[in-house]
C-alpha cells in the first residue's frame, strides 16, 4: 500500500511504501508518529534574531495592553499600529544590513534577497 500526498501541481507523490502485513503497517505508523511527536516537541526556528531589543519591548507593551481588561480600545489600536510600523522598519533595517554584509563579502546579493523574502 502506498500513501500519497497531493501536491500544488495537482499530482500525487508517494510518501511512504507500507507493507501489506498489518503488523508491519502498525510498526511503521508508530515510527512515523514518534518522529512527528519528536519533531513537534522541538521549538521551530524563530526570527527573534531579526528583531531588536527595542522592538521586543514594544511587543511586550502591546501584549500587556491587549491583555489588560481595563485598557481602552483606542489605546490598543494605537499600540498595534505603532508596533506594526516599528516592526516593519526594524525588519527592513535587518534586510538592508544583511544584504550589505553579503555585498561586502563579495557574494551574490540577489541570492541573499531571495532567502530573505
Amino acid at each position: 500500500m502506498v500513501f500519497c500526498n497531493f501536491t500544488t501541481l495537482g499530482t500525487y507523490v508517494p510518501i511512504v511504501d507500507i507493507a501489506e502485513d498489518p503488523t508491519e503497517d502498525y510498526k511503521v505508523l508508530l515510527e512515523k508518529l514518534q518522529f512527528c511527536a519528536e519533531y513537534a516537541s522541538k521549538p521551530g526556528t524563530t526570527n527573534l534574531e531579526r528583531i531588536s531589543k527595542a522592538i521586543k519591548e514594544v511587543l511586550f507593551e502591546r501584549r500587556a495592553k491587549r491583555l489588560d481588561p481595563n485598557a481602552f480600545r483606542i489605546k490598543q489600536l494605537v499600540a498595534n499600529a505603532g508596533c506594526r510600523k516599528a516592526l516593519h522598519e526594524d525588519l527592513q533595517k535587518f534586510r538592508r544590513n544583511k544584504i550589505m554584509n553579503v555585498a561586502k563579502g563579495e557574494r551574490s546579493p540577489d541570492k541573499c534577497r531571495i532567502r530573505l523574502t
